[in-house]
């Protein structure tokens, strides 16, 4: 699944669109899962920008039948 993220200038995630859908279900546990990160900010002349960033998100079904994103931390489900 594909996102366009809007990054603040202090790396908060402001704004999520989807670019590549997988499932209604799915969109929204990624988009719910960026929306939770804190970034690095962008730089530009050394003072930190906002920016909008394309980002990637995999998820994992486990053998209980739980999805999650990736960019939730691996359990031993």
């Amino acid at each position: 699944m594909t996102l366009l993220a809007t990054i603040s200038n202090t790396g908060y995630v402001c704004d999520v669109r989807v670019l590549h859908s997988v499932s209604r279900e799915l969109d929204s546990k990624a988009v719910e899962a960026v929306r939770s990160r804190h970034l690095q900010p962008a730089k530009k002349d050394g003072q930190t920008i906002p920016v909008e960033a394309v980002m990637s998100v995999d998820f994992w079904k486990y053998k209980n039948g739980e999805i999650v994103p990736s960019t939730a931390p691996p359990n031993s489900n």
